[in-house]
């Protein structure tokens, strides 16, 4: 019994820091003048952008990505 609750607690802590992974939330207007607000995960590659940056916006039909323009 003791290890069915242990393999449990690691499950649960396993799950938690799978769904904790550094994230980003961009408002981002088009040139069309709507705006857009993207939240998404961020992994050491990904290029953080700033306030005033050229950015394409990515869709699909299950999610959203902000992209450099260049």
């Amino acid at each position: 019994m003791g290890g069915a609750v242990l393999g449990a607690t690691a499950g649960s802590a396993l799950e938690q820091a799978i769904r904790n992974r550094g994230g980003v939330e961009y408002t981002v207007t088009l040139e069309n003048g709507k705006t857009l607000t993207v939240a998404q995960n961020v992994s050491e590659k990904d290029v953080i952008h700033r306030k005033g940056d050229r950015v394409m916006v990515q869709i699909n039909g299950q999610y959203q990505r902000v992209l450099p323009a260049n």
